[in-house]
């Protein structure tokens, strides 16, 4: 576990570089100072982990690194814990031990990989065991059901998008209108490729025969991760089709019956498909 917990942590010896800014971290910042859980929730590879490391170097300009602790709860090594979130507990306390001093801020990444967190984070909160808690989570469920009853009024939310035109700007470095006029040429060109690819930083710094494969394999994890594995489909090659044919055609008026006939499926099987595939594709 120690090998874990250091590749996690980097920051233990050096703060995070190479690393975008963003709009929303303003708002988390004024947030640091409340107790309240801080929950970022989006589709994968929108930005979440990211906000977490300029948080974390933040923290470090005016604290101990020691004291942050960070966790990506889906890496492999994690499976194991899936369904013993008290075992949280016990990670914490090798840090410590690892480090020498008391955990005050904790970042659970892709917390929902662990069952029942929700009840951890309730009572380690009421317990004030961290100065305060992060929390990111790519399933769209996270913020329902139980979590919303075992933690209401101990959480504050924020959703994580790709980077926006402006932000592409700013990293571009065009920061005023001036130099949006001077710089006609490179902000189209940043509205052309987020027409053809989106914007995800991954696939914004990569070369353009990779981009599109990049975007498939978020694809593919998306439908079969988010969506068919977390809610227990079975009838995978009829969701696939059907999750196609929704983006293929996005901006077209439809009824469930007509899906249903378009993909050869049940109309209630449409309906229940639709609402995963938009859960799931919105919220990863």
């Amino acid at each position: 576990m120690e090998k874990i917990l250091l590749a996690h942590n980097r920051h233990w010896n050096r703060p995070y570089n190479g690393l975008y800014p963003r709009d929303l971290f303003q708002k988390l910042l004024k947030n640091l100072p409340v107790k309240h859980i801080q929950v970022l929730q989006g589709v994968r590879r929108s930005g979440k982990s990211t906000l977490f490391k300029l948080l974390i170097n933040n923290l470090i300009e005016s604290g101990d690194p020691m004291e942050i602790l960070y966790l990506n709860l889906e890496d492999p090594f994690f499976i194991k814990y899936e369904k013993k979130p008290e075992k949280i507990y016990e990670i914490v306390e090798t840090a410590q031990k690892l480090t020498g001093k008391k955990v005050r801020y904790l970042f659970l990444d892709e917390v929902h990989a662990i069952k029942c967190w929700e009840k951890y984070a309730k009572t380690v909160y009421d317990n004030e065991e961290f100065k305060k808690i992060f929390i990111t989570g790519s399933n769209s469920s996270l913020l329902n059901g139980e979590f919303a009853t075992l933690l209401t009024g101990r959480y504050l939310s924020h959703m994580v998008h790709p980077l926006s035109f402006s932000e592409l700007l700013q990293i571009n470095g065009i920061e005023s209108y001036l130099q949006l006029v001077q710089n006609r040429a490179t902000a189209l060109a940043i509205v052309d490729t987020m027409l053809k690819y989106g914007s995800f930083v991954e696939v914004i710094d990569s070369d353009e025969e990779l981009k599109r494969d990049i975007i498939s394999s978020y694809y593919d994890t998306i439908i079969l991760k988010d969506c068919v594995s977390n809610n227990h489909i079975r009838d995978i090659k009829s969701f696939k089709e059907l999750s196609y044919y929704l983006i293929s055609n996005i901006a077209s008026p439809f009824s469930y019956s007509s899906l249903a006939k378009a993909t050869g499926i049940h109309d209630k099987s449409a309906k229940e498909f639709v609402q995963i595939s938009a859960t799931g594709i919105s919220a990863g």
